[in-house]
C-alpha cells in the first residue's frame, strides 16, 4: 500500500518548520493547486514523479549531499546532481538532512565536527518500506507503506528507538516534527501529537505532561484537516476549508492571536476566517500563510526579517507581505529564521530573513526585511523546471523536475462523493465485506463526513462562517438517494450513524465540526422513505441539545439559511417521526423531536421564505383530542394521552389553535377538579367548591377588590361563580360574562389605566404607584381566561406580547398612540441632508432613557437608538413596577402554565373575542324552541335583526350572552337558541335573554313593528338578571 502524505486541499501544503524540525516534501508525491488562469503543466509543477537534482544553499551545503564537495555554508546557490528521483527531504539540526529516494530507501547526510561530509542509509524495520521522513533535532520520523511510523535516534547515529504501532490500522496523510514534539494526523481525519508539552504545543492542555506516545487531539475531533504544521514549539491545523487552528508557544506572537499567551490547546486564528487559507508554513517563532489568491501572512517574531514587512518587529496578528502582493505566490516555506516565497508562473523564488548561513541564497549573508529574488543559475532550464522549494534550519532547497513528468494522485482524508455510492450500491452483492469495512471507516469519522459535500462551486466552501455551512446538500442528497437503491447498504450507514452519533462532541472547534447536523437529515429522509431510521432521528435531536449553546446557535443561523426545500424536508421529517413516537405513545423521545420542531419553528419565523405553519401541526393531536372529549378513550389510556399532550404544550409549534383551545379547557377543568352541585346552587344561590364572588352593580369594583384581597389562593383554582346582590339569578356561565363586562367598563373610569384617545385604546398609568390595584386587574384577567369567558379591556397587542415574554416594537406603539409613532418614524425617514443635529436629547418627559440622556443629544448616527428606547420606555421601564404586579396577579388568577403556549394575537382573541362580526353566520346554526325557521315570529326576528345598525347588533349580542364579544372562532360557530313562549295578550311581554344558554325567548307578536319596539327596549333597558 502507498502512502500519500499530503492534505485533502487540492492546494500545495509545505509543511516548513523551524531550524530544528522537518521540512515537507514535495515532488515525487507532490500537491495540486488548480487555480483559475494556470495551465495544466504549471498546476502540474509539484506534482513530479520525481527530482534528479535540486538547488541547495545555506548551511549544509552541496557537500553534505554530494559527497563530493566540501562547501560549507555559502550564500551562493549551487546545483546538485542526484543518483536517483528524490521523493522526500527531512531537515534535522544544524548540518543534518535525510533524503527519502523514489525506490523506497533512504539516506541520511550530515557535516561531522571536522566538516566533512558523512552518509550513511536510513534502515527500516524489515518488510518496512519508508514513504516519508520527517526530522526534528533529535529524531527522524519516517512513515512506513504499511501505516507505521518509524523513529530514529540521533544520540548514536541513525538507530531505530521504536515502532509507533498505534497507526498501524490507519492511513497517515502527513507528519511534522517540532523541536521537541511530534505531529500526524490519519485520512479518518484525527490528529495525534506526542513529545514535550511545556509550553501547550501537544494541544492535550496543561494538565497533561510530556508524552511519549501519539495522543489524539479530542478538540480538533470532526474539523476535516488538509494540513499541519510543527514549529519549534507551536503548532497549527488547516482545515478543508480553511480554517486556522494553533496552539502552543506564543512567546512573539506566531499564533497570530493577538496577544503573546500560549495556548495548550488548539485556538481558532479569527483574523484568517474568510481568507481562503491553503497552506501554513512554521518557523522556530513565526508563522506563513499562504491563500488560495496567492496572499502571503506572516506573523510572530520579526527580528531577522523573516516576516518581509520591511521591518524587525514583531506581529501579533496576520499582517499581508505587501511587497509580494500580485506575484501569484505559489507555494512557502519557513526555515528557522527566514521565509521563502516560491512564483509558480514565473519560476521565481524570493527569499526574506536571516541570511547569516547564506539561508537566502542572495549572495550576501545580511538579514533581510523584505522580500529580494534568489539568485538561481538557469543552467536548469533544459527540460527542467523548478518544482517546489523546501526550507529547514538555516538552509534552503529548490527541487527540480522534468516537464514530461507524470502526475500522482493527491489524496487527503477520506470523503464521500457520488462515486463512492454507486461503487457500494453496484458491488454490495459481490464485495460486501469490502464495502461494510469502508462504510464502517468512513462513517465513524465526523470529519470524514464534515469534510464531504462541500460547495466547491466558485470555491464557495471557504467561505465557511457562522453565517454559511459551505455545504451543497444537494450532492448529499444525491448520495444517500443512491444508497437507499441498496437497503442493507442503507441500514448499515444507519448502524454507524447511529455509534457515531453517541460519541460527537458537544463544543467542536470550528463551524465545520457542525456539518454533520446538517448532512444527516437527508440520510434520514432516505431511511424514513423506507420506514426506518427513527431511533436515529431521536438521537440526532439528543445529539443537538447537547451541543454547547454557542454551537447551537451556530446550528440554528446555518438552518435560518438553508435553501427552502432543505429546511421544507428537516421540518417534513422530524414532523413525521413525531407523529410515529406519538402513536407509540413514546413520550419521552416525542419530547425531544418536539423540542427540535419548536426551534425551527422559531428560525422558521426569521427566515425570507418561511414554511406555512401547518407544515408544523401535528394532526394526530387533534384526533387524540377529539377522542378524549367524546369518552373514546377512558382511564388509564386517557390519563397517559393527556399527560404526554400536557407535557407537549410548550411546544406550542405542533398544535393548532383548535387544538390549543381544546388543551387548555382540558387543563383547566382538570385543574378545577370539581362537580357541581347544580341543586344546590340553585336553591340557595351558593354554589360548592367554587370561587363565589358577591358583587354589586353600583360598588363592583371596590367588592371585586375587597373579595380578591380576602380570598385564598386555592380558591381561585375553583370554577368562578358570580352572585349580583339584589338580583335572583343563578350562575350558568351569563353571571360571570356580565360581571366581566361591568368589570371592564368600570375600570376605564379608574386613575390606574390610561386611555390614548387618538387609538381608543388604554395603557398601565405609569403615575399610579398603586401596585395592588394593577395585582387585582391582572387576577381578573386571569380568571376570565381560566374560566374561558371574554373581556375587553381596549388593551393593545403589546400587553399580550408582554405577557409571553415578547418584546413591543414600533408597530405595538403605533396601534397605542398612533401620533407619538408617526413622529417616531418621522425621525427615521428624515433624510435632509443638511441634517446634523435634532434639538432632542435621550430624555422623555424628563426622564433619561440612559445615562446621562440629557446630556446626549439625538442624532442621524444614534436615532434609531432613541427611537428603540423611547419604545422600550413606554411599553417597560416607565410601567415596570405596574405589570410586575399585573403579570403576577394574573398567573394567580389563571393558575394553569398551558396558556403560555398562545402566540399572541391568539392569547389576545381568547380573551376579547373575534373583531370581525360576519353577521350572516348567525342565522346557520341558530336553533329553534317551540318553534321553526320559517315561523312569523322567527322571520320577523331576523328581519328586525338585519335591520339594526352595527351598534344594535352588538346590544343585541350583550343582552342575549352578557357581552357583545364573540368567541374567537367567528359567528359561523356560534350557536343562539330561539323560543317562542305562548302567552295571552302577547304583546304586552317583553323578551327574555337566558345568558347562560345563549337563548332568546319571544312572544307572538302581532305584527314586525311591535316586535322591533320590544326588542329595542330590551336590549336598552334590562340590565339585570331576573324577570323582567
Amino acid at each position: 500500500m502507498t502512502y500519500n502524505i499530503k492534505p485533502v486541499t487540492q492546494h500545495v501544503t509545505t509543511l516548513a518548520s523551524s531550524r530544528l524540525h522537518d521540512r515537507f516534501r514535495f515532488g515525487g508525491n507532490g500537491f495540486r493547486f488548480p487555480r483559475a488562469g494556470w495551465t495544466a503543466c504549471e498546476q502540474d509543477l509539484v506534482e513530479a514523479a520525481g527530482s534528479s537534482r535540486m538547488f541547495c544553499w545555506g548551511e549544509v551545503g552541496a557537500a553534505a549531499i554530494t559527497l563530493a564537495l566540501r562547501l560549507g555554508s555559502s550564500p551562493s546557490v549551487h546545483l546538485v546532481p542526484l543518483r536517483s528521483g528524490l521523493a522526500d527531504i527531512a531537515v534535522g539540526g544544524p548540518g543534518f538532512v535525510s533524503l527519502l529516494w523514489e525506490d523506497g530507501t533512504a539516506t541520511a547526510v550530515w557535516t561531522a565536527t571536522n566538516h566533512t561530509a558523512k552518509r550513511k542509509p536510513v534502515q527500516p524495520p524489515p518488510n518496512e518500506e519508508l514513504v516519508a521522513l520527517r526530522s526534528s533535532a533529535h529524531h527522524l520520523v519516517g512513515v512506513s507503506a504499511g501505516g507505521k511510523i518509524i523513529e530514529w535516534n540521533f544520540s548514536n547515529g541513525i538507530k531505530i528507538s521504536r515502532t509507533l504501532n498505534i497507526f498501524a490500522n490507519k492511513q497517515i496523510v502527513q507528519v511534522s516534527c517540532g523541536e521537541h514534539h511530534s505531529v500526524a494526523f490519519t485520512r479518518d481525519g484525527d490528529l495525534f501529537t506526542w513529545g514535550h508539552n511545556c509550553y501547550g504545543q501537544l494541544g492535550q492542555g496543561r494538565e497533561h505532561s510530556n508524552s511519549v506516545s501519539p495522543q489524539c487531539v479530542q478538540s480538533l475531533k470532526g474539523i476535516p484537516l488538509a494540513q499541519v504544521s510543527a514549529g519549534g514549539n507551536h503548532s497549527f491545523a488547516l482545515s478543508s476549508s480553511g480554517a486556522v487552528f494553533g496552539w502552543g508557544r506564543n512567546s512573539a506572537g506566531q499564533l497570530g492571536l493577538g496577544d503573546n499567551a500560549d495556548r495548550d490547546v488548539p485556538v481558532l486564528v479569527e483574523n484568517l476566517n474568510l481568507k481562503k487559507s491553503v497552506q501554513i508554513s512554521c518557523g522556530a517563532e513565526h508563522t506563513a500563510v499562504l491563500t488560495k489568491g496567492a496572499l502571503v501572512f506572516t506573523f510572530g517574531s520579526g527580528g531577522y526579517g523573516q516576516l518581509g514587512h520591511n521591518s524587525f518587529k514583531d506581529e501579533l496578528r496576520p499582517r499581508l507581505v505587501s511587497e509580494l502582493w500580485g506575484s501569484e505566490v505559489f507555494q512557502i516555506a519557513c526555515g528557522s529564521n527566514h521565509t521563502l516565497a516560491f512564483v509558480g508562473k514565473s519560476k521565481k523564488i524570493y527569499s526574506f530573513g536571516r541570511g547569516k548561513e547564506g539561508q537566502l541564497g542572495s549572495g550576501q549573508t545580511a538579514n533581510q526585511c523584505v522580500p529580494l529574488l534568489v539568485h538561481i543559475s538557469q543552467v536548469h532550464s533544459n527540460n527542467s523546471i523548478v518544482a517546489s522549494v523546501i526550507a529547514g534550519g538555516n538552509q534552503s532547497f529548490a527541487l527540480l523536475k522534468s516537464e514530461k513528468a507524470s502526475n500522482h494522485p493527491n489524496k487527503g482524508i477520506w470523503t464521500l462523493d457520488l462515486d463512492t455510492a454507486t461503487s457500494w450500491t453496484s458491488g454490495c452483492d459481490s464485495k460486501w465485506k469490502k464495502i461494510q469495512k469502508e462504510i464502517r471507516k468512513t462513517f465513524s469519522s465526523v470529519s470524514c463526513i464534515n469534510g464531504s459535500f462541500l460547495q466547491k462551486s466558485s470555491d464557495k466552501h471557504y467561505g465557511t462562517s457562522g453565517q454559511d455551512c459551505g455545504l451543497d446538500l444537494s450532492i448529499a442528497q444525491h448520495f444517500f438517494k443512491e444508497l437507499s437503491s441498496k437497503e442493507k447498504v442503507l441500514t448499515k450507514v444507519e448502524e454507524e450513524v447511529g455509534k457515531l452519533l453517541r460519541s460527537l462532541k458537544t463544543n467542536p472547534a470550528g463551524v465545520e465540526g457542525l456539518r454533520i447536523y446538517l448532512i444527516l437529515p437527508e440520510l434520514l429522509r432516505q431511511l424514513y422513505k423506507m420506514q426506518q431510521g427513527v431511533k436515529l432521528a431521536v438521537e440526532l435531536a439528543e445529539a443537538i441539545f447537547r451541543l454547547h449553546p454557542d454551537s447551537q446557535k451556530v446550528l440554528e443561523s446555518h438552518w435560518s439559511s438553508l435553501p427552502y426545500p432543505f429546511f421544507r424536508s428537516l421540518v417534513k421529517m422530524f414532523r413525521s417521526v413525531s407523529v410515529h413516537l406519538m402513536a407509540k405513545k413514546r413520550s419521552k423521545d416525542l419530547m425531544k423531536t418536539a423540542e427540535l420542531m419548536q426551534r425551527l419553528y422559531a428560525i422558521n419565523n426569521q427566515r425570507d421564505s418561511k414554511v406555512k405553519a401547518s407544515g408544523f401541526y401535528i394532526n394526530k393531536i387533534n384526533q387524540i383530542l377529539g377522542s378524549l372529549h367524546y369518552g373514546l378513550l377512558a382511564g388509564r389510556d386517557a390519563a397517559i394521552h393527556q399527560m404526554m399532550l400536557f407535557s407537549l404544550s410548550s411546544f406550542h409549534c405542533i398544535f393548532d389553535l383548535g387544538a390549543k383551545q381544546q388543551l387548555f379547557c382540558l387543563r383547566a377543568k382538570q385543574q378545577q377538579n370539581t362537580e357541581l352541585n347544580t341543586l344546590a346552587g340553585f336553591w340557595f344561590g351558593l354554589w360548592p367548591d367554587c370561587n363565589n364572588l358577591r358583587v354589586n352593580r353600583q360598588t363592583l369594583l371596590t367588592d371585586t377588590f375587597a373579595h380578591l384581597k380576602n380570598v385564598a389562593p386555592a380558591r381561585l383554582v375553583q370554577p368562578l361563580r358570580v352572585t349580583f346582590v339584589g338580583e335572583n339569578g343563578s350562575d350558568y356561565g351569563g353571571l360571570s360574562q356580565e360581571f366581566f363586562r361591568l368589570f371592564a367598563k368600570n375600570l376605564v373610569k379608574e386613575n390606574c389605566i390610561k386611555m390614548f384617545k387618538d387609538s381608543g385604546l388604554v395603557w398601565f398609568n405609569k403615575d399610579c404607584c398603586t401596585s395592588e390595584v394593577f395585582y387585582y386587574v391582572g387576577i381578573v384577567l386571569g380568571m376570565a381566561l381560566y374560566n374561558m369567558f371574554l373581556v375587553n379591556f381596549n388593551f393593545p397587542p403589546a400587553l399580550f406580547k408582554k405577557l409571553l415574554g415578547l418584546k413591543p416594537t414600533l408597530a405595538d406603539l403605533a396601534e397605542l398612540s398612533p401620533h407619538e409613532a408617526r413622529a417616531l418614524k418621522d425621525l427615521l425617514e428624515w433624510d435632509d441632508e443638511d441634517f446634523k443635529v435634532m434639538e432632542q436629547d435621550f430624555t422623555v418627559n424628563g426622564q433619561e432613557l440612559m445615562p446621562n440622556g440629557n446630556e446626549i443629544l439625538v442624532t442621524k448616527v444614534n436615532r434609531q437608538e432613541f427611537v428603540n428606547l423611547y419604545v422600550d420606555y413606554v411599553f417597560n421601564k416607565s410601567v415596570a413596577c405596574q405589570f410586575e404586579a399585573f403579570y403576577e396577579g394574573f398567573e394567580a388568577g389563571c393558575p394553569v402554565n398551558i396558556w403560555k403556549m398562545f402566540l399572541p394575537g391568539e392569547l389576545m382573541a381568547l380573551l376579547c373575542g373575534d373583531p370581525a362580526y360576519e353577521w350572516e353566520e348567525l342565522p346557520k346554526n341558530a336553533t329553534y324552541i317551540n318553534c321553526r325557521a320559517n315561523d312569523v315570529t322567527v322571520q320577523n326576528f331576523w328581519a328586525v335583526f338585519f335591520g339594526f345598525s352595527e351598534e344594535d347588533k352588538k346590544k343585541f349580542l350583550e343582552f342575549l350572552c352578557g357581552t357583545d364579544l364573540i368567541p374567537q372562532r367567528c359567528l359561523g360557530q356560534f350557536c343562539i337558541g330561539i323560543e317562542v313562549e305562548v302567552a295571552d295578550n302577547p304583546d304586552d311581554y317583553f323578551p327574555k335573554a337566558a345568558t347562560c344558554s345563549k337563548t332568546l325567548q319571544l312572544y307572538s307578536y302581532s305584527t314586525i313593528s311591535v316586535l322591533r319596539e320590544k326588542l329595542t327596549h330590551a336590549i336598552y333597558h334590562c340590565d339585570e338578571f331576573g324577570n323582567i
